[in-house]
């Protein structure tokens, strides 16, 4: 009798689940809270940079842009990344220094071995808000085209957001059954007023 490998078993279970369950996709979550967050944080008249690998998609058929310029948002400028003189894994460039009130980052951070710096540099973008979506448990993109090597806890993100003058003011973290868990933060700095509603 042939037994089936159960490296198999789970990749068909894990399949099964993903089918049964799209709505649970963590990107579909994570564009939810931002669009969520949005709505009870206008940008009106702020200057946005999306930071999340030159690409302005959400994966849903639509894109981040109408996310910060339109639904009630309006955004004074929106740019997307990588803005040219921008390296996450250099200090930021003295024409970019606190040239935006929203830095969105949508699953960078992982991909940058000197993730201290990477953070220093979005935060010293930035005037108000830094949005981070990140992975805590997913599987680990090996390919040469995809390095991949950082998964962050609560704890991890609270310290980065500390270490660079910013206090985390919403927090949500996804748990659905056989999807990549990530992570949802809204930093604020300590010199400006900001909430999670």
């Amino acid at each position: 009798m042939n037994l089936i490998p159960a490296s198999f078993l789970i990749k068909a279970v894990t399949a099964f689940a993903r089918w049964r369950t799209p709505r649970n996709n963590p990107r579909l979550w994570g564009n939810r809270l931002l669009r969520e967050w949005l709505q009870q944080n206008p940008c009106d008249g702020l200057d946005v940079i999306n930071v999340s690998g030159k690409s302005d998609s959400d994966k849903e058929g639509g894109f981040y842009r109408t996310y910060f310029l339109r639904n009630g948002c309006g955004a004074k400028s929106y740019r997307v990344s990588n803005y040219p003189g921008l390296d996450l894994e250099k200090p930021c460039s003295p024409d970019l220094l606190r040239a935006f009130d929203v830095v969105y980052c949508n699953t960078v951070l992982e991909h940058i071995y000197d993730v201290r710096q990477a953070m220093t540099t979005l935060c010293a973008l930035n005037r108000r808000y830094v949005i981070l979506v990140v992975p805590t448990a997913q599987e680990c993109h090996f390919t040469a085209a995809y390095e991949d090597y950082w998964r962050f806890t609560t704890f991890a993100l609270r310290r980065l957001f500390g270490e660079n003058g910013y206090r985390v003011v919403c927090h949500s973290t996804n748990d659905q059954l056989a999807w990549p868990v990530y992570h949802f933060v809204v930093g604020v700095r300590e010199d400006q007023n900001g909430n999670c509603n």
